[in-house]
């Protein structure tokens, strides 16, 4: 009976899977893994689908056609120079240059030049103020002031049904990690106010786009409704709005739905406004930008970011990975305009350093991973000694109120370690009981019975409660859920 199993499972599998699975089996690993699939189906089910998602579609280049977009970059600095204009490129365009369609760049350059020939002053400097422009625009994209939630009356009240939609189409759990308890958070910002974002657009994604993101970009119900929202947990809303991953979005179906992948972006050494002056060498600027050489070996996914950031699958979230997003009870899924607007624009940022604001100054003293590609866990939760409140719909999903929200900025930043513990007790389910010790609770009450010295003595005995075994503790990595 055993011969017969062992020949039939030799005949479902080739070559290479039984070499791995006697490796598996010679170090010990085989019968731990059967024994979990039987013990933990659902752990296994896990696996298999983030596996396969990271192979249901291709990851394309970090900068695709990468010696093309120099070769129009340089083409830009030889009409500069040759015509002589009063005009020198910044990073800024730089990026975009290396993420904009490759055909509206060639369009551009043909009317810069001919132009330029013709000394049609008016359409060359209308050109130049554009370039001049995406700096402002692409640093509004990525700043917290634009991304902030807030409002009054009944536009306040909008926003925040719109939030408690967006989750409860998401099933109240991450799009991505499957976490329960997410936030809702506007894929574009829906309190840009840049004039020159459409003139941007028109420039370098052309003028049908530019046509067809005019009225979402205008529309202010429109950018605070579910369609520009998804539902993300505390760790990654961070990543999201701090321009650490994207999303790229993948081809619409006919079931009202559509796939994005989950990519990690780079750090770059790059000012958005600095100028690409004529004495610096493109690939020094790429080297610092982290774009790789499309001639070397490192191809495709290899060429992103990466962050060992555990997924509810178990698996890490790797770039490339797929997920799903839907229309439940009849509320629409996020708008494919949008997500492609932001998948766009968080490349051009990564790219010229636009990012940089939002991290912490720890990040300066040497928090990045310059080897992986990635950063550290500490560098994403402050900007100026103050944690951005993110999005909360606590009036509509009995989320904490306006009082512990904005108490919890003051525990990091204080590291008062008792209430963080608190927190982050409460955050995951658990009841403490008589955990929750606070110094101005101390002062402030005192014990009954007791005098100056015993209440120094209950001050003392708070500290090292909140230090003794503390000191270590994660707190960047708090707002998982």
């Amino acid at each position: 009976m055993e011969d017969e199993l062992a020949k039939a499972l030799a005949s479902r599998l080739n070559k290479q899977q039984m070499q791995k699975m006697l490796h598996l089996n010679e170090y010990f690993q085989l019968g731990p893994l059967l024994n979990l699939a039987r013990e933990r189906p659902l752990l296994i089910s896990g696996l298999v689908e983030t596996y396969w998602r990271t192979r249901a579609e291709p990851v394309l280049d970090y900068v695709p056609d990468l010696l093309m977009r120099i070769d129009l970059f340089r083409r830009l600095q030889d009409n500069i120079k040759r015509h002589e204009l009063s005009f020198v490129p910044s990073m800024t365009v730089f990026a975009l240059f290396m993420v904009a369609p490759i055909d509206v760049l060639r369009s551009r350059l043909d009317n810069l030049e001919r132009n330029a020939q013709e000394k049609n002053t008016a359409e060359v400097q209308e050109f130049i103020e554009q370039c001049r422009n995406t700096v402002a625009v692409i640093q509004e994209f990525v700043s917290a002031q634009a991304r902030q939630v807030g409002g009054s009356g009944e536009d306040n009240s909008h926003l925040l049904h719109s939030m408690n939609l967006c989750k409860k189409r998401d099933g109240r759990k991450c799009t991505i990690s499957r976490m329960e308890n997410p936030e809702a958070v506007p894929i574009f910002p829906n309190t840009i106010h840049s004039p020159n974002l459409l003139s941007m657009m028109d420039t370098f994604w052309g003028t049908e786009t530019a046509a067809r993101l005019s009225p979402l970009i205008r529309d202010p119900v429109f950018l605070k409704s579910p369609q520009n929202m998804l539902s993300l947990n505390r760790q990654l809303s961070w990543w999201y709005q701090s321009g650490r991953i994207a999303f790229k979005p993948l081809r619409e179906t006919d079931t009202d739905s559509l796939r994005i992948q989950f990519h990690w972006l780079k750090k770059s050494k790059l000012e958005p406004a600095q100028l690409f002056t004529d004495d610096m060498d493109i690939w020094e600027v790429m080297e610092a930008a982290d774009i790789p050489d499309s001639n070397g070996r490192v191809k495709g996914v290899q060429q992103w970011g990466r962050h060992y950031f555990d997924s509810y699958s178990g698996l890490g979230m790797e770039t490339g990975q797929i997920h799903w997003l839907s229309e439940r009870f009849e509320i629409e899924p996020p708008s494919f305009e949008m997500l492609q607007l932001s998948w766009d624009l968080l490349r051009v940022a990564a790219i010229c350093g636009a990012t940089k604001p939002i991290y912490s100054m720890d990040e300066a003293n040497g928090d990045y991973d310059d080897h992986n590609g990635g950063y550290e866990d500490s560098d994403d939760e402050y900007h100026n000694g103050r944690r951005d409140e993110g999005y909360y719909d606590d009036e509509c999903d009995g989320g904490y109120d306006d009082d512990e929200m904005k108490s919890q900025p003051d525990m990091y930043r204080d590291k008062n370690y008792a209430q963080l513990r608190h927190w982050g007790q409460e955050v995951e389910g658990q009841e403490v009981e008589g955990q929750e010790v606070e110094r101005q609770e101390v002062e402030g009450q005192g014990v009954e019975g007791q005098g100056v010295k015993g209440q120094e003595v209950e001050e003392r005995e708070v500290d090292e409660r909140g230090v003794e075994g503390l000191e270590d503790l994660p707190i960047e990595e708090c707002p998982l859920q």
